[in-house]
Formats: structure tokens, sequence, C-alpha cells
């Protein structure tokens, strides 16, 4: 089983980079080695708050919060920024 874990590995990292990381720069991380290698301190390589994939249920309860008044737009850039 040991042969398919680095390719299991690389397929979650990738998953979870897709979420902070933009598209283009994932995409150019063809291999497990490239993808290691991608800087995810380098701001350009990254997403704007606004676009950081938090899940669909966490989007859903922030905009349960809004709608209500119970957290404002720049708490949730916090929670955002707090993610990445």
């Amino acid at each position: 089983m040991a042969p398919f874990l680095g390719e299991d590995f690389t397929d979650i990292l990738k998953s979870c980079m897709r979420r902070i990381v933009k598209p283009d720069v994932t995409e150019k991380a063809c291999t497990s080695a490239k993808l290691a290698m991608v800087d995810v301190n380098y701001e350009a390589n990254l997403r704007h708050l606004k676009q950081v994939d938090i899940g669909f249920a966490a989007e859903d309860e922030i905009k349960q919060a809004l709608l209500m008044k119970k957290t404002s737009e720049r708490a949730v850039l916090e929670f955002k920024a707090d993610c990445t």
C-alpha cells in the first residue's frame, strides 16, 4: 500500500492548497515536488481574503450571521484571514 500513499498525499495537499492558493499557481505545480515548493508565505501566491474557500457549511453560516446582523463584514474577513 505504501506506493499509493504518495499519490494520495499529493491529492490531499493540492485539495487543501486550492482553498487559499491562486489557481494558476496550483496548476503550474503539476508534480508533488513542485507542489511542495510553492511558497505559501508569498502574498502574490495567495487568494484575496474574500476568495478564500472555507467550505459550503461555513459560508452558509456566515451568510446567516450577516443577515441576522450577528456579525460584521470585518469580522468575517478576520475569520478568513485566520483560516489562512
